[in-house]
């Protein structure tokens, strides 16, 4: 990582398991609230492939990805 531009991002769990609980108690009020919510972009069929795998190469993957390919 010296002499490049890093960005790392996530979690330290095992530095912080002990207050798991408070976490949860937070997140479960955050989701009734409605502030948090899921990013997902789904591309319907199997032609949607191409890009939605080009997609995680890119700025234009924000969140989940998925195929639907049988409703």
């Amino acid at each position: 990582m010296v002499g490049k531009q890093v960005r790392m991002e996530g979690f330290m769990l095992e530095s912080y398991w002990h207050r798991f609980g408070d976490f949860a108690k937070d997140m479960e009020r955050y989701l009734q609230e409605g502030k948090v919510k899921s990013k997902n972009k789904i591309n319907i069929g199997i032609e949607g492939f191409l890009e939605s795998l080009n997609s995680l190469f890119s700025s234009s993957n924000i969140g989940k990805v998925v195929i639907q390919v049988k409703a």
